[in-house]
């Protein structure tokens, strides 16, 4: 059997960065959405969030795995 490339604490801590980025995004989109900021980055916000919820949902199987 291969060893993991990350150990469950590492992989943990990764967990954590993307989810505290997925959440700076949304609050970037909800910032953009109520009119607070300007709307020419909603797509730049858009993508990272979405990448970043993929991302998470994978990390989070792989480490309940």
């Amino acid at each position: 059997m291969n060893k993991p490339y990350f150990n469950n604490h590492e992989l943990f801590i990764i967990a954590d960065t993307v989810f505290n980025r997925r959440l700076e995004a949304k609050t970037e989109l909800e910032k953009i959405e109520e009119g607070r900021i300007d709307k020419s980055s909603y797509e730049y916000w858009k993508q990272i969030y979405d990448d970043c919820d993929k991302l998470y949902i994978k990390l989070v199987k792989y480490i309940i795995k």
